[in-house]
């Protein structure tokens, strides 16, 4: 967290990457957080599209407008639409996000997480109270993830129990998990190793999304997320 390190969620890419020139020539592009990597928009459209080049560090890359990995290392020009805007996710990372709200809720009800295929990985999901100033001392909370590919078509999500307390925290919340760059119907999707568990899952075969949605879990216990048969998009 920025208060912990004082390091801002926007950052300069030459603040992970200093040696690499590029770096410094693309110095409008940032990473926002660990996982997220944004070349924003600034020149105006034409007939509603806008043109840019990206340079992305070495590795792979989730292209979130292709739906796609991309590999880095390279520059690459790229067109966008106006409802498209150019972010790429490190491959592994689970990102969560709040769902479309109208009105700015703390710690809402539900989380969304999202899967980028490509690697393992890890993530976590800090909340405090959002009103006072208990995160100074111990008044807040995290819940860690981990991603791993345990072949080529089963993976397993693993939500541990939250840690730490604060005042007015939720003791159960919705997880709705999407499973990015899935590019075959899973054969089976289990939750704590039984079928039975209430959960609902869909496919979405032209987005490569598999969605897998929890209700109500309670936050100090252990979630196991097995998916079976679902191959992942090769970049």
């Amino acid at each position: 967290a920025s208060y912990d390190t004082g390091i801002g969620m926007n950052r300069p890419l030459y603040y992970e990457w200093p040696e690499e020139n590029n770096a410094y020539v693309y110095e409008d592009e940032y990473m926002f957080g660990n996982d997220m990597l944004v070349a924003p928009i600034y020149t105006a459209s034409r007939n509603g599209i806008s043109t840019r080049n990206i340079w992305l560090p070495s590795g792979l890359w989730w292209d979130v407008t292709e739906n796609c990995l991309r590999k880095g290392g390279e520059v690459f020009r790229a067109n966008f639409t106006l409802d498209e805007f150019p972010i790429f996710y490190r491959p592994g990372s689970i990102i969560p996000f709040y769902p479309v709200q109208r009105t700015v809720v703390t710690n809402p009800e539900e989380i969304i997480l999202k899967i980028v295929p490509g690697a393992d990985g890890t993530g976590s999901f800090y909340e405090d109270n959002g009103e006072n100033q208990d995160y100074i001392g111990s008044g807040w909370a995290r819940t860690t993830f981990s991603y791993q590919n345990l072949s080529s078509t089963i993976k397993q999500l693993v939500i541990s129990p939250r840690e730490g307390t604060f005042e007015g925290m939720p003791v159960t919340r919705t997880w709705s998990v999407q499973f990015l760059g899935i590019s075959t119907a899973p054969q089976g999707v289990m939750v704590n190793g039984d079928e039975t568990i209430t959960h609902e899952e869909s496919y979405d075969a032209e987005a490569k999304l598999l969605t897998v949605t929890i209700h109500s879990s309670v936050l100090d216990k252990e979630i196991v997320v097995k998916v079976d048969g679902a191959e992942t998009e090769a970049t």
